[in-house]
């Protein structure tokens, strides 16, 4: 898995990372511009790194909105995780 070699300090699994969550940053800052959110919950696989995922993601967002000032809201792990679909499948 692409963490698990990013955790290992490996080259391109930084690289690979890193241009994820630029673009990611990129996405939600557009999120924060059309509906302002107050949370952000982050789900899917990439929840399960949420080490990585969070660590600067709120100041890489930051960094693409028109106001500098301007407060983005929680970025949170969603608490399901990847669990989601599966636990609301069982739950029909």
């Amino acid at each position: 898995m692409v963490f698990d070699a990013y955790r290992e300090d490996d080259s391109v699994a930084i690289e690979v990372v890193d241009r994820f969550k630029k673009y990611l940053a990129m996405g939600l800052a557009n999120i924060v511009n059309f509906i302002d959110p107050q949370v952000i919950s982050i789900g899917g696989g990439v929840s399960n790194a949420s080490d990585i995922m969070l660590n600067g993601l709120t100041d890489k967002v930051k960094k693409h909105l028109p106001f500098k000032d301007g407060n983005i809201g929680d970025i949170v792990i969603a608490e399901f995780k990847n669990d989601a679909g599966i636990l609301g499948a069982s739950a029909l």
